[in-house]
Parts: structure tokens; C-alpha cells; sequence
């Protein structure tokens, strides 16, 4: 079976990607951007009651969806696109209980796992641009 990576080959030819960036519309005062899959996740977690303080209780990784991936503890697995990566960044996203798994400084992000309730903190962060989910490998049919 072949394995196309298509969101991460275009990033790395510079081309777009295709996934549109905004601000969550349910998360008033986020100045980062976030992927509009990422705020659909965001909003149906909240919609559904999820909160912090019940999260381990209420099966939040039924709220995946193909794009983006939540586990049993309520993180999404995300990319973290930055103006630079530098050790005062890193050490800010892990501050912000980001369990970092990979840094490509050529291509300046970080690929993590965020608390839910943590996105929209990392979306602001000053040299935040953009916060998108990974680009997972699919079958090519």
C-alpha cells in the first residue's frame, strides 16, 4: 500500500496546503490562528460539556475525527507553526502542558500533543502563526 503524506510534502515545497487558518469563533480573545478542523474539535468538546475537570470521565477521544486526533486524556495531536523555534518557545509550550514529540527547525514546527483547553494559550503566544493538525499518512486508492 502506498502512503502519501500530501499536506507535509506541499509545506515542504512551499506550496499551500490548502487549510485555511482562522480564530475559533466559541474562543473570544485568541490573537494565534487555528485551524478550522482544530476549532471544529474545540467546539464540539465544549458543546458536549468537556471541561477540565471531567474530561477523564467523559471519553473525549470519540470527538477525532480523521483530521484531527484527541486521546483519552483530552489532547490533540497538532502542529505548532512558528516564526522561529527557539528555547524560550519550547519552554513556553511546555509550561502549557504541550507534550512535544518532534521539532523541524528548517521548517520551523513542532508537532505535539496540547491539552484542549490549552490550544487557544498556544495559538497566542507571540510567535505562534498558526496551529494546524498533522498531515497523517492516507491510503492512495
Amino acid at each position: 500500500m502506498l502512503l502519501v503524506m500530501i499536506g507535509l510534502a506541499q509545506a515542504c515545497a512551499g506550496m499551500p496546503t490548502g487549510n485555511t487558518v482562522t480564530t475559533c469563533p466559541s474562543f473570544p480573545g485568541s490573537t494565534g490562528t487555528i485551524a478550522p478542523a482544530v476549532c471544529d474539535v474545540l467546539n464540539t468538546l465544549q458543546s458536549a460539556g468537556i471541561a477540565p475537570s471531567n474530561v477523564a470521565r467523559r471519553s473525549p477521544e470519540r470527538f477525532s475525527t480523521p483530521f484531527v486526533r484527541v486521546d483519552p486524556r483530552g489532547y490533540l495531536q497538532l502542529y505548532v507553526h512558528t516564526g522561529e523555534v527557539d528555547p524560550s518557545l519550547l519552554s513556553s509550550l511546555e509550561a502549557l502542558d504541550m507534550e512535544i514529540e518532534w521539532v523541524n527547525v528548517g521548517l520551523r514546527m513542532i508537532q505535539g500533543w496540547i491539552p484542549f483547553h490549552r490550544v487557544q494559550e498556544v495559538a497566542a503566544l507571540p510567535s505562534v502563526r498558526q496551529v494546524t493538525p498533522p498531515s497523517y499518512a492516507s491510503p492512495r486508492g
